[in-house]
């Protein structure tokens, strides 16, 4: 078995205070169809809503575990995947485990994924840093009760540098060591930036194209901190059909003391400018 299955079951079912071996029982009983247990997983979830709706009453935790057990539970992209989930349930249940089974999964699971995700849109709430557009399930959830003048748009956590991938080649090694130097990232975990706010902003779907592709980047005004001036490339389409018009915007960025949450660290963004001009 691939060890990082193992770790993801031996982590689960530690939890669950029971052993991998009751997990392989289940798993390896193919009698039992993975459609019928993510039956029986829904119904035990559903039997454990209220459990699950009360259990951070006294918390500082906004999780709605019940949409979560379930949403696991049918999105999973993989039969297998579903089936590991389906008997996780079961078992947390036999075992009085269900809600330290999903603050586990919430905790462990999908906030370190979404993590920059979610702060990001909390620093900038919910809005296009370029056009101001407001997000559109952020208004829905609202809805639409208030609709700014720039309008609303799918908006997208994007990366000023693209963090680097789990499995990393030499030459693209090389080249995260001399944006190092260049950029002067001198902190010890400088790395994990590039996974964090301090390396994205929340882009409208309008927008997100043009950068990825370069076409936009942001001048840091170097008199107000947290603020630049959004520009598109030359090359750019807006520029090569309309170079006469002043297509620039402000862009204004909340600080930590504001939001709570990092802005985005200039030295980051002056590299992205540095790529695009």
């Amino acid at each position: 078995m691939d060890t990082r299955i193992l770790g993801a079951i031996t982590h689960t079912f530690s939890v669950c205070e029971c052993s991998v071996a009751d997990f392989l029982d289940l798993y390896d009983n193919h009698t039992v169809s993975t459609d019928s247990l993510v039956v029986q997983g829904l119904a035990l979830v559903t039997e454990c809503q209220e459990l699950l709706t009360n259990a951070l009453v006294d918390e500082d935790q906004d999780y709605r575990l019940a949409e979560l057990l379930r949403g696991i539970l049918t999105d999973a992209p993989h039969n297998n995947g579903k089936r590991f989930v389906s008997i996780a349930v079961k078992l947390a249940y036999d075992r009085d485990k269900v809600v330290p089974l999903a603050l586990s999964w919430a905790n462990n699971f999908l906030f370190p994924l979404l993590r920059t995700s979610l702060f990001v849109r909390k620093r900038d709430e919910n809005f296009c840093c370029i056009t101001r557009a407001f997000d559109y399930d952020a208004a829905s959830a609202q809805n639409f009760s208030h609709i700014p003048p720039a309008g609303i748009d799918v908006t997208f956590v994007a990366y000023f540098i693209p963090p680097p991938p789990s499995i990393i080649t030499d030459q693209l090694q090389t080249a995260y060591d001399i944006l190092w130097a260049w950029a002067n990232l001198t902190e010890e975990d400088w790395e994990s930036k590039l996974d964090a706010p301090e390396n994205a902003s929340l882009i409208g779907g309008n927008s997100l194209a043009l950068h990825h592709y370069l076409f936009t980047y942001f001048e840091e005004n170097t008199d107000l901190p947290n603020r630049y001036t959004a520009r598109y490339a030359p090359e750019s389409p807006q520029q090569q059909f309309f170079p006469t018009i002043d297509t620039s915007c402000e862009v204004v960025f909340r600080s930590l003391e504001e939001s709570g949450v990092p802005p985005p660290d200039p030295r980051l963004v002056k590299a992205h400018c540095a790529l695009v001009t």
